[in-house]
């Protein structure tokens, strides 16, 4: 299934995350616990089992401003 405004396969495991956007910049697949950023057009994998040790305080699919920016879980 290829990327589209709505879809994110992540390039390790191929779990598929819904309700993304393609402005979206960076990642982390709940699957395997990598996290991505995108360079030219893919996402490149910057760390991998990066497992929180906190719960979030949004939860995927929610937003959030930070300095006057929206951003989405």
């Amino acid at each position: 299934m290829p990327d589209s405004p709505h879809t994110i396969v992540c390039p390790d495991c191929r779990h598929v995350h819904e309700s993304w956007n393609a402005d979206t910049e960076y990642f982390g697949c709940s699957e395997c616990a990598s996290w991505f950023q995108k360079k030219d057009g893919r996402f490149v994998k910057l760390l991998r089992n990066a497992k929180a040790t906190t719960s979030p305080v949004l939860e995927p699919g929610e937003t959030g401003i930070i300095d006057g920016q929206e951003y989405r879980m």
